[in-house]
């Protein structure tokens, strides 16, 4: 008998670490992020699956208003001061750490709405989607943040440039538009359509800026439709695509590494009667595992952003 307790004993150990181990694996390397106003001025926290809040330093002056864009490497993220919906807004902020600095970008101002706003991995590229008058209105541009030069991709009539705004992939190629109430996927350079079938514009919640967008891999196309619930698409054949339950909040970011998805959830605990925040949810592609950050119970308000940050460039 004591020999096969001791063997049930080693089983139990065996089944333990390879529970820890597959826990660390499943582990994101990035870190939820939340950028947020402050007291008078902003403040960028930073959420770990283990472990407390960590509070990240931003560089003085930047109003409360301010909008925020993280970058695809998870190692800087890009300022509009004031945020957009000015008449001649400026040119957006690059702000990275390790150490902190900022820098502005070229090219990046005049725009009087931004729908979509996508940094190029091969190029260093950026890719807006908005108004911008001075470039004929409405539509997708390409800037070139070394220089500033902008090029206008493609335009339209308002207020939904005529198919011209778009979600521009990561390597730059490709776009995410709709038309005819269906959404479909655009080759920058050949001008070819392809349709994806199963997602019409009245199915998806909230806006196509907010709801649909690509994995930074440029494998996925992710789509929240008109029930909350978050369809992938593989973008290399159509009419492969998953279902991975609930969004919340009608959007999900991607991990810089495509293997996560962060989301905002309402949480009873978080109900007040003079505020409402949220919590954030991590949930893993691969298997559909969802992990409450415990850092960031109802932590996340109405105003600021979310997104992913590489936690060893703030140490």
């Amino acid at each position: 008998m004591r020999w096969l307790m001791w063997a049930l004993v080693i089983v139990l150990i065996a089944v333990l670490a390879r529970s820890l181990g597959t826990v660390h694996a499943a582990s994101p390397s990035y870190c939820a992020a939340y950028f947020h106003p402050d007291g008078d001025g902003l403040l960028l926290t930073l959420f770990p699956v283990t472990g407390p809040e960590v509070n990240v330093p931003l560089p003085p002056g930047m109003p409360r208003s301010s909008g925020v864009i993280f970058g695809p490497d998870g190692k800087a993220i890009y300022v509009a001061l004031g945020y957009v919906g000015l008449t001649n807004p400026e040119p957006f902020r690059k702000v990275e750490f390790g150490p902190l600095r900022q820098s502005v970008v070229p090219g990046t101002d005049g725009f009087m709405s931004i729908w979509h706003f996508t940094v190029s991995k091969p190029s260093g590229d950026i890719f807006i989607s908005g108004i911008l008058p001075k470039r004929g209105g409405c539509g997708t541009f390409e800037v070139d943040p070394s220089t500033g030069a902008v090029k206008t991709l493609r335009v339209g009539a308002y207020p939904g440039c005529g198919g011209g705004g778009g979600v521009v992939s990561p390597d730059g190629t490709r776009i995410l538009d709709y038309v005819n109430d269906g959404l479909q996927v655009v080759n920058l350079e050949t001008g070819v359509a392809q349709a994806i079938h199963g997602i019409k514009r009245g199915q998806k919640e909230g806006n196509w800026g907010s709801a649909v967008t690509w994995s930074p891999n440029g494998q996925w196309v992710s789509a929240v439709l008109s029930d909350g619930k978050i369809l992938l698409i593989d973008s290399s054949d159509m009419s492969r695509q998953r279902r991975l339950g609930p969004s919340h909040s009608g959007f999900v970011i991607w991990s810089p590494d495509s293997k996560y998805l962060l989301l905002q959830k309402s949480q009873l605990r978080c109900l007040s009667f003079d505020s409402s925040f949220d919590s954030l949810e991590i949930l893993e592609v691969e298997t559909g595992r969802r992990t409450i950050v415990k850092s960031s119970r109802c932590n996340v308000g109405p105003a600021g952003g979310v997104g992913w940050l590489d936690p060893t460039v703030v140490r």
